[in-house]
């Protein structure tokens, strides 16, 4: 029996391997020779071309961990200032607007110097989600700790140290924030 896929990298999907193989540019041949009759549990003619996907990026890792992020910074600006449903679903337009335009922009230039620019971005509008500017203050602490090195740790070699950096100082400023007292809100900002 010959079976012959009309693209190149061809592989058999079947538990019988071919007698004989033939590769040139455009298709791949396939030959099984059979003395007798033969019943399998898997069909012929399923051909796959998957290569193994070796050099995709870091933006897809990122992508993928961004509900993830997303969540840890609300947290952190829950836990810090007053969050209204409204501040919420800015914040959240804010950030994955960035991680958006961070996708595309990471085709032209270096991604980290890409979220560099963001940041600034993503700082000047955190600032509004405070009434005050103890509050705002606060959001700002918070989207650095909470955002900005997160996405960071994920674009740098380091990711692990910068990500741990992160959550350090993310865990610092909660506890200073609440339970050493160093930084409170004054009543008109609650």
């Amino acid at each position: 029996m010959t079976a012959t896929a009309n693209f190149a990298g061809a592989d058999f999907a079947s538990g019988i391997i071919p007698s004989e193989t033939k590769a040139d540019g455009r298709s791949t041949q396939f030959t099984w020779i059979f003395d007798d009759n033969v019943s399998v549990k898997n069909p012929f003619g399923v051909f796959t071309n998957t290569d193994p996907i070796r050099q995709t990026g870091i933006l897809p890792r990122l992508l993928l961990l961004a509900p993830a992020l997303f969540l840890w910074w609300i947290l952190l600006l829950y836990l810090s200032i007053p969050m209204s449903l409204r501040n919420v679903a800015i914040a959240a337009s804010i950030f994955f607007a960035c991680l958006l335009t961070l996708t595309y922009l990471s085709r032209f230039m270096n991604p980290v110097f890409a979220w560099t620019m963001l940041s600034a971005i993503l700082l000047m509008l955190s600032w509004g989600l405070g009434y005050s500017r103890s509050a705002s203050l606060a959001a700002i602490i918070c989207t650095i700790t909470g955002a900005i090195l997160p996405v960071l740790g994920l674009l740098v070699p380091f990711s692990g140290l910068t990500l741990s950096i992160a959550g350090l100082l993310s865990v610092i400023w909660l506890a200073v924030r609440h339970w050493y007292g160093w930084y409170k809100l004054q009543p008109n900002d609650q």
